[in-house]
């Protein structure tokens, strides 16, 4: 800019040079001549002020276009207009950062409630669930858990040719408990042996009320001699400790006992797991038969 204004001093200098020799060798109105060299004034100092306006314009166009650190590549020797510009640019920099700031801000919170929502709905969705395949009185499985469960494990057993164990489990004298105390103590009982159950069974074992006074448990690689002893502990257990629930005295040939039936996949070579529980049932129903109390294979 001061360049521009070095030049056009010195044009201004040149063209009233000429004007003034005209006027001496031509012989021509002063007046006229000076009129003409006022107005040649006039037109270079709205040149330079136009002129500056669009190095200015320039500037800060290339301003915005550059980093910071290189703004003043751009015209090192003036300070004030580099002053301005720099002044302009930090506002409109730390606007630009927190407008960006101030989105980002928006987009995180947008996230974190989406993520919310999905997991409460994810836990719901959870919960559901899981009261949909829970007996609510035992907190075992329920039977609607039982039919797609069993088929699973069935299938595995047969794919890995491994042993599968299935134990029906019935309570007995459960009537005369109802009878005598109330379906109160009834539940009482029930819930009793669905822990006794979930206490003997391995972490891997499948533990599931049938319904009423029934259970099924499926004991994966499991033999059935082994299977035997842990039906047997399990019936010792209940035996013993059930009687503290009864409010009163029962007779022994009354009091709830355990009668259980077991059945092995690889000696039934049962074709679907309905088959295999089918034996176990068979096996459950000998029990009942030979006086309850007593666990069958």
């Amino acid at each position: 800019m001061q360049r521009d204004f070095i030049f056009s001093n010195i044009m201004y200098g040149l063209v009233l040079s000429v004007v003034l020799w005209t006027a001496n060798h031509v012989g021509a109105n002063i007046y006229v001549l000076a009129g003409i060299s006022f107005g040649f004034a006039i037109f270079v100092g709205c040149s330079n002020y136009l002129a500056g306006r669009r190095k200015f314009n320039s500037i800060a166009k290339q301003m915005r276009n550059l980093r910071y650190d290189k703004i003043k590549q751009i015209d090192p020797g003036n300070d004030a207009m580099y002053a301005e510009i720099a002044s302009e640019y930090h506002r409109l920099h730390a606007a630009y950062i927190n407008s960006q700031h101030e989105k980002e801000i928006a987009i995180a919170q947008q996230k974190t409630k989406r993520w919310r929502e999905q997991q409460k709905f994810n836990g719901s969705l959870q919960k559901a669930q899981k009261q949909a395949t829970t007996d609510t009185l035992t907190g075992l499985n329920n039977r609607a858990a039982l039919q797609t469960s069993a088929e699973e494990l069935f299938g595995q057993a047969k794919k890995q040719n491994a042993e599968l164990t299935c134990l029906m489990i019935d309570i007995d004298n459960f009537k005369q408990v109802n009878d005598n105390f109330g379906h109160a103590v009834g539940d009482q009982v029930v819930t009793f042996a669905g822990r006794m159950i979930q206490t003997c069974m391995r972490q891997g074992d499948m533990c599931f009320r049938y319904g009423g006074d029934e259970f099924v448990v499926f004991l994966q690689g499991c033999s059935l001699g082994y299977a035997a002893q842990v039906a047997e502990r399990l019936r010792g257990f209940f035996i013993r400790e059930v009687g503290i629930l009864l409010p009163g005295e029962i007779p022994a040939e009354k009091k709830p006992s355990l009668s259980m039936g077991l059945a092995s996949l690889k000696l039934q070579q049962s074709p679907s797991v309905a088959d295999l529980m089918d034996a176990a049932d068979r096996a459950l129903y000998k029990a009942k038969e030979n006086g309850r109390n007593q666990v069958i294979c």
